[in-house]
């Protein structure tokens, strides 16, 4: 759904506009599942929940979205199809990365700082912007 939104949005608000916006929801939302797993109580598992959702509908509006756009603007016409294997596969490396070293990462430094360096991490992504 936060696909089909980004897409709709994008010529009225921007590339640039939707990808800040969405860089900062982001750390919004990662920085809010840090202090819920901070402060762990049963009562909070739903705002995790509702930060998660939030969390995946704000990447699909932002980040996940324009990068499509700009894949396609950035490479010359016969190189197209090598940087989108290029892009696709440093896209989904680092996803299965961050995937499979959570746990172990979760467990060294606990849940709550690892959240908050993938939060510093999406506002330094802003930064760069």
């Amino acid at each position: 759904i936060g696909s089909i939104v980004g897409v709709l949005i994008i010529e009225k608000f921007g590339r640039r506009t939707l990808l800040m916006g969405g860089l900062t929801a982001l750390g919004a939302s990662l920085v809010g599942m840090s202090l819920v797993a901070l402060f762990a109580r049963p009562t909070l598992y739903i705002t995790m929940l509702i930060l998660i959702t939030f969390f995946a509908f704000v990447f699909q509006i932002g980040p996940g979205c324009i990068y499509f756009v700009v894949i396609t603007e950035v490479s010359a016409p016969q190189l197209k199809t090598y940087t989108y294997a290029l892009g696709n596969l440093c896209r989904y490396g680092f996803e299965l990365l961050a995937g499979v070293s959570y746990f172990s990462l979760s467990e060294a430094i606990g849940t709550p700082g690892l959240l908050g360096i993938y939060a510093a991490v999406a506002f330094g992504c802003f930064e760069c912007i």
